[in-house]
């Protein structure tokens, strides 16, 4: 669960507002935004570098892809789900669809999954909640193709580091197979 970073950033941001009052409130809001933002943003990676895992619950429950290819549906979540992740970290207007689409999904989940399901997405609907209604002061892109650009770069960054560091972590698990 630690990939998912939303878990402790919330207990960072409970801990600063006990001992940091006033002084910290805007920065650990920005916090909690940072990490729910994050933690989408590895579910969205995960869904590009493992696929498979994905098929796996379609197999189970072949209806959520809505009759789509299995590999496109899974590569679309994906992109949504970045794309939302995106917009809730850069504050723009979008940020609030981004926000109600990833709730939406969030909640859903609990339909199929169970009560399971609930209390582990739980922790993702409260800083949702909370960041809806704590909108940012100074957004971070001013301009359309700001926001385009600084988007470009972090996925071709955060993927380009997520498959550096799956391969890494692959062959030092498996040398064998590179010798």
């Amino acid at each position: 669960m630690l990939d998912y970073l939303v878990f402790i950033g919330t207990g960072v941001y409970l801990i600063m507002q006990t001992l940091g009052g006033d002084k910290v409130r805007g920065l650990t809001i920005e916090l909690v935004r940072f990490t729910l933002a994050y933690s989408f943003l590895w579910g969205a990676i995960e869904k590009f570098m493992q696929p498979d895992l994905f098929y796996h619950l379609l197999e189970e429950h072949s209806y959520l892809a809505m009759g789509m290819d299995w590999e496109f549906f899974v590569r679309a979540a994906g992109f949504v789900e970045f794309c939302c992740a995106w917009h809730i970290f850069s504050g723009r207007a979008a940020g609030y669809a981004g926000i109600g689409l990833m709730a939406f999904f969030v909640i859903a989940a609990v339909i199929p999954f169970g009560m399971i399901d609930f209390i582990g997405h739980f922790l993702f609907i409260i800083p949702l909640i909370a960041v809806l209604f704590t909108p940012r002061k100074v957004p971070l892109c001013r301009t359309a193709c700001g926001t385009t650009l600084a988007f470009l770069v972090a996925l071709a960054l955060y993927l380009l580091v997520a498959y550096a560091a799956w391969y890494m972590l692959y062959f030092y698990l498996h040398l064998d197979l590179f010798h």
